[in-house]
């Protein structure tokens, strides 16, 4: 603490999970009034009061009010930091998380003479003591936790519907705890059936199914609920009506545990993905739909599927699943035909029957004109050595600069793992010298044991995303020589897939945008970026745009 300042100086630090906590006030009142109070009564003068929505799983410096307590600590302006509870400060969502990411903010306090306080615990003197109680309490949790998926789990092998989770569309959840069921919503049911219908024996296609559920403004899952849906109200995409046309719920088979969530090496987070069809437990539910038109809408689908132009690779689109509207929706290629022609052209995936909210008016960009743009520019860069190396020493540079957060959190992680084994060590020589029995020693023993396991996973996972990010010589070398080996053909002319897999070297990505001066593509890569002019305003050269394949 500065003992310079006439009266000690202190940020008050609030958090709440949400948006919509914050929008609504709940606890940051609260918050700021303790702290307040707790900041008048131990002779604190407030510096800066910060609040945000924040999930406490995310590292302090990297939370943006984080990142501006950082600020201020590392310029000295302030003497202390005050958080209503310590899981302000930080929380996990796994038993490690929270200890570590606590102990890495308390010891960058500790280095810059900077005191952690809070209204329930006081002044923090010992990270480790004060860890010992954080663990404990994610443990408590973890524990509750464990105690309620037993209970889902054991509802579930007796064939009941466990009653979490959104629910269905064209069903409800009603009941309370053991009693909780599916039931069917009859309102959405008709429109399920009608669905089904449609396409099952009428043989409507999808797109002529969104025209008529739209025409008769029938309301979505995600209008009720709003879901973050892009389009306009009662308007309805192909998507929902795949995911009602798939989901097995309707036929009356609802299937627990067909996800689970998966450590993936190098991400911070877990994340959810799909469980073999074998590891899924069928409970029955009422149907909706009966066997026959399940089965047959099933075949029309995987017909479906087999002529989809997606298993069609019969065109070439360079910037494939690599190219985004000025809107927000990606690109795609659609291949025109008339007059025994076929016409390839980019068009925005939002301009399904002009439902787009913000209506996205983007032309047609003609495929070869496009792909002859972008290519022409990456061949410029890897075939002009010393603009090609600076492009990389950039990308290396700017690598750096994202890695510097990790790179300081590895380090603290590092000495905290290199004081805890000490640690452990000395606890038995205390035992060995009579300071306290063995229960005591082996209580303590595992909990250090514990937060060192847990250290090192928290060390490992940070190295492996360090080196995903960085961009070494090794890797520049490697590429340079690569793009020297297909220099030599003519005008750039070289076969698309190598084009492709330049592209993927590059990580090549683009946007779409109509300006003043016609057509424009931006394109960013990881040796540089350009605004490239496709210079053609089409009004389209295809004489039936109508006509896509």
């Amino acid at each position: 603490m500065n003992t310079k300042r006439k009266q000690p100086q202190a940020i008050l630090y609030a958090r709440v999970s949400t948006k919509h906590q914050e929008q609504h006030g709940f606890r940051l009142s609260k918050q700021f009034d303790d702290m307040r109070a707790y900041a008048a009564q131990n002779g604190f003068q407030v510096f800066a009061e910060f609040q945000e929505a924040y999930s406490g799983t995310v590292p302090f410096r990297n939370r943006p009010f984080g990142a501006k307590v950082y600020e201020a600590i590392e310029a000295g302006k302030i003497d202390a930091v005050i958080v209503h509870e310590l899981d302000r400060a930080a929380r996990g969502d796994t038993s490690y998380e929270m200890p570590i990411d606590f102990l890495v903010f308390w010891r960058d306090l500790q280095e810059a003479d900077v005191e952690l306080h809070s209204c329930d615990e006081g002044l923090v003197k010992d990270g480790i003591v004060t860890l010992v109680e954080a663990w404990q309490s994610n443990e408590d949790n973890r524990k509750r936790r464990k105690r309620s998926m037993q209970g889902r789990r054991e509802k579930i092998n007796k064939g009941y519907f466990p009653g979490n989770g959104p629910r269905c569309y064209g069903y409800e959840i009603v009941g309370n705890k053991k009693d909780t069921r599916l039931e069917i919503y009859e309102k959405e049911a008709e429109i399920v059936r009608l669905i089904f219908n449609w396409y099952a024996h009428q043989r409507l296609g999808v797109t002529e199914i969104c025209r008529r559920l739209t025409e008769m403004r029938v309301l979505s899952y995600g209008d009720k609920h709003n879901k973050g849906k892009k389009r306009g109200t009662g308007e309805w995409t192909p998507g929902q009506i795949y995911s009602i046309l798939k989901r097995e719920t309707y036929r009356g088979v609802w299937y627990a545990y067909r996800y689970k969530m998966v450590k993936i090496k190098g991400e911070r987070h877990k994340k959810r993905v799909s469980r073999p069809k074998s590891e899924h437990v069928a409970i029955a539910v009422p149907a909706i739909i009966d066997d026959e038109t399940w089965e047959k809408a099933q075949a029309y689908l995987k017909r479906g599927r087999q002529m989809s132009r997606r298993n069609n690779k019969s065109h070439e689109y360079l910037l494939a699943r690599r190219a985004k509207c000025r809107c927000g929706y990606h690109i795609q290629g659609k291949p025109c035909h008339a007059r025994g022609k076929i016409y390839l052209y980019y068009r925005c995936n939002g301009k399904y029957n002009d439902r787009t909210v913000g209506e996205c008016n983007l032309s047609l960009f003609r495929v070869e004109k496009v792909d002859a743009a972008v290519w022409a520019w990456v061949f410029s860069l890897i075939t002009d050595p010393e603009r090609m190396l600076k492009g990389w020493r950039d990308s290396q540079q700017e690598a750096q600069t994202a890695n510097a957060p990790l790179l300081h959190e590895l380090k603290q992680v590092k000495l905290l793992l290199e004081e805890n084994e000490v640690g452990a060590k000395k606890l038995v020589d205390l035992y060995l010298a009579g300071k306290f029995d063995m229960k005591i020693l082996d209580d303590k023993k595992a909990e250090l044991d514990k937060l060192i396991h847990d250290l090192k996973i928290r060390k490992d996972e940070i190295e492996q995303v360090v080196v995903q990010r960085t961009v070494s010589d090794e890797e520049i070398t490697d590429f340079m020589k690569y793009a020297e080996s297909i220099s030599g053909y003519l005008n750039g002319e070289v076969d698309f897939e190598i084009k492709r897999q330049v592209l993927e070297l590059l990580d090549l990505t683009a946007i779409f945008s109509e300006e003043e001066d016609g057509q424009i593509i931006y394109v960013t890569c990881h040796i540089g970026k350009e605004r490239l002019s496709v210079n053609n305003p089409l009004d389209c050269s295809c004489p039936n745009q109508s006509r896509w394949w």
